[in-house]
């Protein structure tokens, strides 16, 4: 997203931050089909820090409850029309400071488990899962509904940890 200043933070379980943006002119019921775009991962497959088969796995894992969520009320398609959304979510690593998540400080994944893994003391910092969901027009490409999920993560302190840790944590998603 370009500008966070739209979104409001609403309420969410313990560890979790969501803030979430739906446009006024947003009607569901006007919609009857959505274009599922790939899941984006914010993280480079030779960064390193984890396999390619985990990068696989996390964006597959959320491709699957995504679409069988979706299914159960909209028609999945290809083709944009006035009645289809399109969805697209993005999957970033982060640093979490003492006074909260702020967009600016979104970094690729490796990069946080880097910092979380190196971070000590006061200066203490913990990585979270960011996960971006944006509802548009498939036509117009309006934004009609944006949701910003900041999931707190321990587990990703230790890299040999962060490939389950991913996966289960993006199940979540759905959920909110």
């Amino acid at each position: 997203f370009s500008d966070y200043s739209i979104f409001k933070t609403v309420k969410a379980p313990d560890g979790i931050q969501v803030m979430k943006y739906v446009s006024p002119k947003f009607d569901p019921l006007a919609y009857q089909f959505v274009i599922l775009n790939p899941i984006q991962l914010n993280q480079a497959v030779q960064d390193g820090d984890i396999a390619a088969d985990v990068i696989d796995g996390t964006k597959q894992t959320l491709d699957n409850t995504i679409r069988e969520k979706i299914v159960q009320f909209l028609g999945i398609t290809q083709t944009p029309s006035k009645e289809t959304l399109q969805l697209t979510v993005s999957i970033s690593g982060a640093q979490i400071d003492t006074e909260g998540f702020k967009p600016r400080n979104i970094l690729p994944i490796s990069a946080a488990i880097k910092l979380a893994s190196k971070a000590a003391g006061k200066d203490k910092k913990t990585p979270v899962l960011i996960i971006e969901s944006k509802l548009t027009d498939s036509v117009s490409g309006e934004l009609l509904k944006g949701t910003v999920i900041a999931i707190s993560g321990e587990s990703f302190r230790d890299s040999s940890d962060a490939a389950q840790a991913f996966k289960n944590l993006s199940n979540k998603l759905v959920d909110l």
